[in-house]
């Protein structure tokens, strides 16, 4: 048995042993690690034009923008964009709201990652009825 159901930037698969995600999680975490490549390295030459200059404002811009985007590198790091899920492979789900009141949905993976969904207003009852069932929602 296989359900369909549309959220508002994605599609949920949901089948008997795993689900299916169609949304643009791949091609946002191209983007930001392309981002995050693109600010470490103004940070370093940041840091580099520093040693050259001894002026401080390239030390604390460098080195603020290099920590800020070294945290969102192991954020999207740790990150999966799976499109097809197994559900042994997951250890735990969540759905929460952000502090702008948008709902998602969390996968915890067994291997450390976590694939998220995001952008939806709403995530309907027999979502989180088919992740109760299979004693997944923590």
């Amino acid at each position: 048995m296989e359900t369909t159901i549309q959220l508002k930037s994605a599609t949920v698969i949901l089948e008997e042993k795993g689900l299916a995600i169609v949304d643009s999680a791949k091609k946002q975490k191209r983007a930001a690690l392309f981002a995050s490549g693109a600010w470490l390295l103004y940070a370093l030459v940041s840091l580099w034009g520093y040693t050259k200059t001894n002026y401080e404002f390239t030390l604390w811009t460098g080195s603020i923008v290099g920590i800020f985007w070294l945290v969102t590198l192991g954020k999207w790091l740790l990150r999966s964009d799976k499109e097809y899920i197994q559900l042994d492979e997951i250890r735990a789900v969540t759905f929460g709201s952000t502090l702008l009141g948008e709902d998602f949905l969390s996968i915890r993976l067994k291997n450390g990652l976590r694939r998220d969904i995001n952008d939806a207003n709403y995530f309907p009852n027999e979502l989180r009825c088919y992740f109760e069932d299979k004693n997944l929602v923590k």
